[in-house]
């Protein structure tokens, strides 16, 4: 069906998306609407329903994303709205799992109210979404595509960009997007100004179109939370300064505020030319669990075989040169080590290509990954290297030649970049020797655990600067 749908033009694929949307969405309808209308909207949170494997899924005082601030919320009286944004993985299939899990939140929490954005989807919605299509529809015809298509030194760029450019105006993707735009003006078209909206920051297309709304309604206080780790490389993250100083209509949606969870994080951020006044440090919610690591784990291990914990990558060609490189290693090297493998969920590959390594495959969450390594070895891409190094085991990162080092590490000296099998060999000999963790205090983040940071940031009358 997906190839059959994929050859149908934008415009039929558009028309039956939508219809699709509205089906596939239904067990969602009107879910924890049933006192939208009464509750006390002051602190609404917008999250992903997604990797909720590591989230409290009875109460929800614990999250994957938010760490313990929802129980700090709850013994400090606040209540507080739960906008999930739902997102099938292997945790929740479908809808109807996300209604099951929305229920029992909002049964056995009184003191937060928990919906998804389709909660508001109605035939009003579906409408205004259709008739902001044809809008577009029309919009796109007024366009001249042989003058506006950008040209690089005469070469024309028309064909490699005109499918996602009719997708976008024209296809699903403009229903997607218009979908959400209609939603979230629905979610908050009978809410008050004198509210709090914090949301995790990536700076996804979902993102444009709340903030649009939220200004247009004049919230008090939006607040973006750069929850992951803050790489350099990563476009989504920064945009041109004049975007920080524009005031026209038409400027670019921005949070009031935005919380990063490192001074790493806030000097990178300066760097880029975001606004200084704007930005404010806060605890790192989903590395909290990083406290309990550290008071936990024994200072020396010694076992007959060194643990060397592998980290995936997301691209299974990079995930491939990692262990090739581990599988070339000398065999008298390879029978003192242990090898535990923790793919990326994104990433399926043939381990029985390496059998020379034993590989032991875990799919443990990551706090429960590093006690019992001794190295890690992590892809140059993973952000989970990050935490390999915060936590304090010796990290090495292999770096492919075929591409750049965007590892979120890449100006850390302590960290071992390997170019080949002999660094390799190198680096684990080195490493084994001192079997121990770190001494330093090389944590990167923000691990107060009274999370005092993020209570003044949510309770206190900050003026947008």
């Amino acid at each position: 069906f997906k190839k059959f749908f994929y050859f149908l033009p934008h415009s039929l694929r558009a028309l039956i998306w939508l219809i699709y949307k509205f089906q596939y969405t239904r067990p969602l309808k009107g879910l924890g609407l049933q006192n939208w209308s009464d509750i006390n909207k002051k602190y609404i949170f917008i999250s992903y329903l997604f990797n909720m494997k590591g989230s409290d899924c009875n109460k929800f005082l614990n999250s994957s994303y938010w760490g313990n601030l929802p129980k700090i919320l709850i013994q400090n009286r606040k209540k507080t709205t739960w906008i999930h944004l739902f997102v099938k993985d292997k945790f929740i299939k479908n809808p109807s799992e996300a209604s099951i899990l929305i229920n029992r939140l909002n049964k056995n929490n009184n003191e937060q109210n928990h919906l998804t954005l389709f909660s508001f989807i109605n035939m009003n919605v579906v409408r205004n979404v259709f008739f902001d299509w044809i809008k577009l529809n029309i919009s796109l015809r007024k366009i001249d595509f042989n003058k506006n298509f950008p040209l690089l030194e005469d070469f024309d760029l028309k064909e490699y960009y005109k499918n996602d450019f009719l997708d976008s105006f024209v296809g699903n993707t403009s229903i997607d997007n218009l979908l959400t735009f209609n939603l979230f003006e629905e979610a908050f078209s009978k809410i008050d100004k004198k509210n709090t909206l914090s949301y995790l920051l990536e700076n996804q297309a979902w993102e444009m179109s709340m903030l649009g709304v939220c200004k247009e309604k004049k919230f008090k206080k939006i607040i973006g939370f750069s929850h992951a780790s803050t790489r350099y490389w990563d476009l989504r993250n920064f945009h041109d300064n004049r975007e920080y100083l524009d005031n026209s209509f038409l400027k670019l949606p921005q949070p009031d505020f935005l919380a990063v969870n490192s001074n790493y994080a806030y000097e990178s951020f300066l760097k880029m030319g975001y606004p200084k006044k704007r930005i404010k440090i806060v605890e790192s919610l989903r590395h909290l669990y990083l406290n309990d690591l550290k008071k936990n784990r024994k200072k020396n291990i010694k076992n007959n075989k060194t643990t060397i914990l592998i980290l995936g990558d997301y691209l299974a060609k990079n995930t491939y040169y990692q262990l090739d490189l581990l599988n070339n290693l000398p065999s008298c090297l390879i029978k003192k080590i242990k090898f535990i493998y923790k793919p990326h969920p994104a990433c399926d590959i043939d381990l029985t290509i390496f059998k020379k390594l034993n590989l032991k495959e875990i799919k443990l969450e990551i706090f429960k990954s590093l006690p019992i390594a001794d190295i890690a070895y992590c892809s140059s891409f993973t952000s989970a290297c990050i935490d390999s190094y915060s936590y304090g085991l010796p990290v090495i990162i292999p770096l492919n030649p075929e591409i750049l080092n965007i590892s979120p590490l890449r100006d850390f000296k302590s960290v071992s970049f390997i170019k080949n099998t002999l660094d390799l060999e190198n680096a684990i000999i080195k490493f084994s020797s001192q079997n121990k963790y770190s001494d330093k205090q090389r944590c990167i983040f923000n691990l107060s655990s009274d999370l005092q940071d993020w209570q003044n940031l949510l309770y206190e009358n900050i003026s947008f600067p």
